[in-house]
């Protein structure tokens, strides 16, 4: 059950049961929605009942709902990825992000932090195993499995673009994975590999020119973008001279998980150029730059039609000005091909509903991309009833 889903709005919030044990994979929120997400009072046991949260990153639509376990007598373990721990830690400590100092001290004696890839058993025979996820800095996947029983269950949370050696490592036979549906209703879904290619030689040209790109974003940023950028730094793709650096608001404090190229700065108007300043504030103006919005929105003018209509390109010319790029953190389509033709499942349910209004296009995508063998998992929604393992 995900009781994260309401109407045509959702965050999940999903309620797992084994013969021991109650759990819940996220618990997302979304601000100033009627009727409130999650909605608590479609569950038949008392959240006081459940012993363990598992919070695959802190992005508001997975991780905002947790106070409502605080305030409504929840005692179980919080589960997080060791990055994701820092981040929490650094906001509980600096009072960020809404964290009042009585919730803070709640999450800390609930908080038990997971290293990537380490079998772990928790509560009442559950081994969990946390793979990360690359939708953002901390993000991790789930593996479960009960040890009474024997079934297993993969929770992908929000999904970006991943490495195949990742998914190769849960090689487990998987009774059921609920996994990032979010852009697979798309009908047209470029291979986002491409996508960053074109990004990343964009992003050289203004370098090059001995100016900055600015990335604003309202929450963490895209591990995706964080460490390709290091790696094309690294690589002597850049320009030299060029800094990677992230807005310390994203984290309220330095946080030892990042490349030695990625600097973590508070005023973010004294940095020079050329470098690549992830920051939180969309109106910030950073000297010598261009902004970039990676997202699908309406900010500026299309970054990649401006850059191929240019034989030759003045970036000097074009200094304050936004662009927009239609770069996402979640994997699409053509990367979920990938996912599941590495990962052995039985049963295969998106975190969302059918009322959502993309049903029919992941439905139809499965069946043409992944339902083409007798072995291959059979495609669910999600019903009414708590998933039982």
């Amino acid at each position: 059950m995900n009781i994260g889903i309401v109407k045509n709005k959702f965050a999940p919030c999903i309620s797992v049961e084994t013969k021991a044990s109650k759990l819940f994979l996220d618990c997302g929120k979304i601000q100033k929605n009627t009727p409130s997400i999650p909605n608590f009072d479609a569950l038949d046991a008392k959240i006081s009942d459940y012993d363990m949260i598992f919070v695959s990153h802190l992005h508001w639509d997975h991780f905002g709902g947790v106070q409502y376990l605080w305030e409504n007598g929840f005692e179980g373990q919080i589960i997080v990825s060791r990055e994701t721990g820092h981040i929490l830690k650094s906001w509980i400590q600096n009072g960020d992000m809404g964290i009042s100092r009585e919730y803070g001290s709640w999450i800390s004696r609930h908080l038990r932090v997971l290293n990537y890839f380490e079998r772990t058993e928790c509560i009442r025979k559950l081994e969990l195993t946390l793979f990360p996820s690359w939708h953002s800095i901390g993000a991790a996947m789930l593996h479960l499995e009960d040890l009474q029983s024997g079934h297993t269950l993969l929770y992908t949370g929000d999904m970006g673009l991943g490495d195949e050696a990742t998914t190769r490592m849960i090689n487990d036979r998987i009774e059921l994975v609920i996994f990032d549906g979010s852009l697979f209703q798309l009908k047209k879904s470029n291979d986002q590999h491409q996508i960053l290619l074109k990004l990343g030689k964009i992003v050289a040209s203004v370098l090059n020119s001995y100016m900055s790109v600015v990335f604003p974003l309202f929450k963490l940023p895209s591990l995706i973008l964080v460490r390709y950028f290091s790696e094309m730094l690294r690589a002597g793709q850049f320009n030299p001279m060029t800094r990677i650096y992230l807005d310390k608001g994203f984290f309220g404090s330095d946080l030892p998980i990042f490349p030695e190229n990625v600097k973590i700065v508070k005023d973010m108007k004294t940095i020079g150029s050329p470098a690549i300043i992830f920051t939180i504030d969309k109106d910030v103006e950073i000297p010598n730059s261009i902004t970039i919005f990676t997202a699908f929105g309406n900010n500026g003018d299309d970054l990649e039609n401006f850059y191929i209509s240019k034989e030759f390109i003045d970036w000097g010319d074009h200094k304050g000005k936004s662009f927009k790029f239609p770069f996402t953190n979640h994997f699409t389509r053509h990367q979920g091909k990938e996912f599941f033709s590495n990962i052995s499942c039985r049963i295969a349910v998106p975190f969302f509903s059918t009322d959502y209004g993309m049903s029919n296009h992941l439905k139809s995508w499965w069946e043409r991309e992944i339902s083409n063998g007798a072995n291959e998992p059979t495609f669910q929604m999600f019903g009414e009833n708590p998933i039982m393992l």
